[in-house]
């Protein structure tokens, strides 16, 4: 008794396990019922038939297309000429000139969706883990790309680092750029935005590939940065003897500058200094080159609202004009008054733009 009902579980056992599916589909579109063995599957004429749950390796079946013409055909769920299980068989079938040719079109492993498809919510609720919460106002992402918030204190003054968690999200964005130029703009924002000590700068550092880039990113960062007693630990990331040297002669050129612009912003410049910074960015022919320019040399002077109007004028496409006042509002003296730029920009959508990074810079 317990041989033939271990034989019979074994027997149902083997059958189960060695179904297949078939799908039958037309080249052209054309519907079609598929009968087997005589009896029909689909009731609704497709132009794609699944036949699901097959225990047999050969199936004979039958096509009957538009005005009820009938075809014969014949397929194999083999692979290779030998029997296998939870396999899906795809057959093309084309019909020309009344004749019906059956094509062999691959097979892949069936995977079966879970049940129930949208598992259930946990005894344990873990949606905070997800939230991007701890980051606090560092910076979110936006059609992918990351646009960062100003913390710095409204003195200018930094006294506190950033958060590490800070850093460690740096370097997942550092991690996944994929090109020099955008490793750079994540570190510039994070120094332009952030207090921050010298191991901290050093691990943005670190991914820079060109150590002149490095220079440029320690000018940015030296007036954030809170443990200057410690500023000669920025050579760790600098291989050439050269850039060493070069880095020891900006930190001093900087530490003697006592009047080193900041965020905190009182005195704008003269018209003069205006009129000859205008002048030049004049010159470029294009936005790109204007823009390039300006990234240069923006940061050694504050402006007043009025003298930022009159600097976004120079460009003639608004994606320009937006990117050059999200840098000039860092060193704007009356920044209350910066949404008055809207009127330099042709389309709402980039004065909308900039009302948002406003009021992310305020909060």
């Amino acid at each position: 008794m317990r041989n033939s009902l271990f034989f019979i579980l074994f027997f149902i056992n083997e059958i189960l396990s060695g179904q297949n599916n078939a799908r039958i589909f037309s080249s052209d579109g054309k519907t079609f019922k598929v009968f087997i063995y005589d009896k029909l599957y689909n009731k609704t004429p497709q132009a794609s038939v699944l036949l699901e749950n097959m225990t047999k390796d050969t199936l004979y079946l039958k096509l009957e297309f538009e005005n009820n013409q009938k075809f014969g055909a014949t397929i194999y769920l083999l692979e290779k000429g030998k029997p296998t299980k939870n396999k899906e068989f795809n057959y093309k079938v084309e019909l020309t000139s009344n004749k019906l040719r059956v094509n062999y079109a691959g097979n892949h492993e069936v995977i079966t969706l879970p049940n129930p498809l949208v598992p259930k919510e946990p005894v344990i609720d873990t949606t905070l883990k997800y939230k991007n919460t701890r980051l606090g106002h560092f910076c979110e992402l936006k059609n992918g790309q990351p646009e960062f918030y100003n913390n710095v204190p409204k003195t200018g003054k930094c006294l506190e680092p950033m958060s590490n968690t800070y850093i460690n999200y740096v370097n997942l964005l550092m991690s996944k750029a994929q090109v020099p130029e955008t490793k750079f703009d994540i570190a510039e924002n994070t120094c332009k935005n952030n207090c921050l000590n010298v191991e901290q700068l050093n691990k943005l550092l670190v991914h820079i590939e060109f150590e002149i880039e490095k220079l440029k990113l320690v000018k940015l960062a030296y007036s954030h940065i809170t443990d200057k007693a410690n500023e000669k630990n920025l050579t760790q990331t600098f291989k050439l003897e050269v850039s060493k040297t070069e880095l020891f002669s900006l930190l001093k050129r900087l530490s003697e500058h006592k009047e080193q612009i900041t965020s905190d912003c009182v005195n704008p410049a003269t018209a003069v200094e205006i009129g000859a910074f205008r002048q030049s960015l004049s010159a470029p022919a294009n936005d790109a080159e204007k823009f390039a320019l300006l990234k240069k040399t923006y940061d050694i002077r504050c402006y007043s609202t009025k003298q930022i109007q009159t600097v976004l004028e120079v460009f003639t496409k608004d994606r320009e004009k937006l990117d050059a006042a999200k840098l000039l509002y860092f060193y704007c003296t009356d920044k209350s008054s910066y949404t008055d730029l809207k009127k330099v920009f042709d389309y709402t959508t980039a004065a909308a733009d900039l009302n948002e990074f406003i009021e992310k810079q305020q909060k």
